[in-house]
């Protein structure tokens, strides 16, 4: 059995595939701006709900990750909330003052589509929600459109603690295979009530949770097999997963077609053997550090740049839609996500320590990975 510091050989690959995915919600959100961008029969706004996907699947791999991690460090005494802790220091800070600055600004991001950035049917009534990361429990419009996936992450990760004590009993992540098409057979079943039954009232909905659930489960069951996987794989079988992905994407209409590639993608990395190019690596590398700020500011950088200033050169607006979302991300990591991610690790260390020093297992050296 691989020791944990050997899961952190998969680093190079996990921030290709960090990369990869925000630099596809960011390309089909231009996409959808310039009014369906093709290359062909190839259509880039297509590609946004893919990335989404992708990093779905690895933020269960680096999670898990995290949680072994500070298990081994800290001992398993109050593990739930100390990833919890961690994780809402993670994200909240950062949605929050963009969620914030938007609503008091007026910046119309609720949807982004042919030319036009656009404010939401309730901005008031969207407040609430948006802050807390509820929204897909009312039916009001997004503040922020790429907003939608951050109240999954959320509520999936209050699972991760106790599927970590779960699955740490198994030498092996068959057992995952075995749930997933378990439940990938249950959400086939309970989708169509859901899409009828799931909107009560005009204020509520009933989120499909599970439909969601099994591409976090694809990622847990990469973590699970990177622990005792021969990397058989060369580099280049990722990025040719990675295109038929895209391609099943763009030339299927299945909203279930998601969760089969969530599967594939969980089964093949476990195999790939890591990237060794350099400058790959750390392109790669930087994008995936500052990609949640990338995530939240694209969307305010194509209105900033595109519609605001829509009447200065071309060249012009390119530069400011850069400097905006790349340049935005970097400063606010700094001045704000890494001095709260520091908050978290020092408070959820500070919950789990025990006074019986002993308890705890012996630390053993496992990389930082990217959360």
């Amino acid at each position: 059995m691989n020791t944990p510091a050997q899961i952190g050989g998969y680093e190079t690959n996990l921030d290709v595939v960090r990369a990869i995915a925000v630099l596809m919600v960011v390309c089909a959100h231009l996409g959808w701006f310039f009014g369906g961008v093709h290359i062909g029969f190839f259509e880039f706004s297509l590609l946004g709900r893919l990335g989404v996907v992708i990093f779905f699947v690895h933020s269960g791999i680096v999670n898990l990750s995290s949680i072994e991690r500070h298990a081994r460090k800290h001992g398993e005494r109050r593990l739930f909330w100390a990833f919890m802790l961690r994780r809402c220091l993670r994200i909240y800070p950062l949605s929050v003052f963009v969620v914030s600055v938007i609503y008091l600004t007026h910046i119309p991001v609720a949807h982004v589509n042919n030319w036009m950035t656009t404010i939401g049917n309730h901005p008031r009534a969207e407040l609430i929600p948006s802050l807390l990361l509820t929204q897909n429990f009312v039916q009001f419009d997004q503040i922020l459109e790429p907003l939608w996936s951050l109240p999954y992450e959320i509520q999936m990760y209050c699972f991760f603690p106790m599927i970590y004590l779960a699955i740490r009993r198994f030498n092996s992540g068959k057992i995952l295979i075995f749930a997933w098409a378990l439940l990938a057979t249950v959400e086939h079943v309970i989708s169509p009530h859901i899409a009828k039954h799931g909107n009560p009232g005009h204020i509520f909905a009933l989120p499909d949770m599970l439909f969601y659930f099994l591409w976090f489960l694809a990622g847990l069951y990469a973590y699970k097999e990177m622990q005792t996987s021969k990397r058989v794989l060369p580099f280049w079988a990722l990025p040719t997963l990675l295109g038929f992905m895209c391609l099943a994407c763009v030339l299927s209409y299945d909203h279930n077609k998601f969760m089969f590639l969530s599967l594939c993608l969980g089964l093949a990395l476990p195999y790939i053997q890591s990237c060794e190019i350099g400058r790959l690596n750390r392109a790669c590398g930087w994008i995936a550090k500052y990609s949640y700020g990338i995530y939240l500011l694209h969307d305010p950088a194509i209105w900033l740049a595109f519609v605001r200033f829509s009447h200065t050169p071309l060249v012009v607006r390119m530069g400011l839609f850069v400097l905006a979302t790349f340049g935005g991300s970097v400063l606010l990591y700094h001045l704000l996500e890494h001095p709260m991610i520091s908050v978290g690790n020092r408070a959820a260390a500070a919950i789990s320590r025990t006074k019986a020093t002993g308890k705890a297992r012996a630390a053993l050296p496992i990389p930082e990975i990217a959360v």
